[in-house]
């Protein structure tokens, strides 16, 4: 949007020039990143623009916008300059301190509520005991609190500034009486002498799991702006889903479900763990809409 005194800059003018902006620097949904943008800065809903095509939005608003279009060009996230991501229909707060909401992982959520769907005494609000590791912004957690009354849920984190983006998330959805949110890494962020009880019917989480070796092949902008604590996880990159496994012994009620997602070529690692682990089942893996390998889930042996 380069100052031009023949230029009327009017919504559809604006959107115009900054999709092809975008398509010129490579950056993903160009037409998108101009509409959310546009919207954000006027305020309005995406589908509102095209009520405004014609208006012309103020100087001071399009110096405003004038930054975020240079950013988003150099492939910063979206959800990162408007403060906002969707997930599971519901919209929740972002940072850099948390790793953008992704529709893989409703894969997650779509399964716990399968599991409690009103089948024989499982109601909807029945109490349920769910145990989310590795939180972030909340997302998997707060859906289900939001869609399950009966739940009880433990996020942890072991990051403070991602606690507070979560417990914000919560707050929005007025979720926050039933979502108990712990600092610190997977298990140890729970009290000491709680696994003596095994109180959670499901373990759910979406760990770090792209190998270092494979940093080159992640999209430069989740490489450069999301946080590498929640996206790269050791040589293999099942890290963290080796430590998830062995903790299920102490903390996975009998007959309770573990549910993790993966990257695409680690179905066959996981699921190898799972199959040494001692007290837990073979795994099913859940496939995300292209198909690919994306959610393993697992159960607790019965007693």
């Amino acid at each position: 949007m380069n100052h031009n005194e023949k230029t009327t800059w009017t919504v559809g003018t604006i959107l115009n020039w900054t999709q092809q902006f975008f398509a010129d620097r490579k950056v993903d949904e160009p037409r998108l990143s101009a509409e959310l943008l546009l919207a954000h800065v006027l305020k309005c809903r995406r589908i509102e623009l095209y009520m405004r095509y014609d208006c012309q939005p103020t100087s001071a608003q399009r110096k405003t916008l004038r930054p975020l279009v240079a950013r988003r060009a150099n492939h910063e996230p979206i959800a990162y300059l408007i403060g906002k991501a969707q997930f599971f229909s519901l919209e929740f707060a972002v940072s850099p301190a948390v790793l953008i909401p992704r529709p893989e992982t409703e894969l997650i959520v779509d399964e716990v509520l399968k599991e409690t769907d009103f089948v024989g005494h499982r109601a909807a609000d029945r109490p349920l005991d769910i145990l989310d590791l590795g939180t972030g912004s909340g997302c998997i957690a707060v859906s289900l609190a939001v869609h399950r009354p009966g739940a009880r849920i433990v996020a942890t984190d072991i990051s403070p500034p991602a606690l507070q983006i979560a417990q914000t998330n919560a707050k929005t959805h007025n979720v926050a009486d039933r979502i108990t949110f712990l600092p610190g890494d997977l298990y140890s962020a729970l009290p000491e002498g709680s696994h003596e009880k095994k109180p959670f019917e499901f373990i759910l989480a979406n760990p770090p799991y792209v190998a270092e070796a494979n940093a080159d092949r992640v999209s430069p902008s989740v490489r450069r702006y999301e946080p590498a604590s929640a996206v790269f996880a050791g040589t293999r990159g099942a890290d963290f889903h080796q430590r998830i496994i062995a903790g299920t012994g102490e903390y996975l009620a009998p007959g309770g479900l573990l549910l993790m997602e993966i990257g695409e070529d680690q179905a066959d690692i996981v699921s190898e763990m799972i199959h040494q682990a001692d007290d837990l089942a073979d795994s099913i893996l859940l496939t995300d809409s292209t198909g690919r390998p994306r959610v393993v889930r697992a159960q607790a042996e019965r007693e």
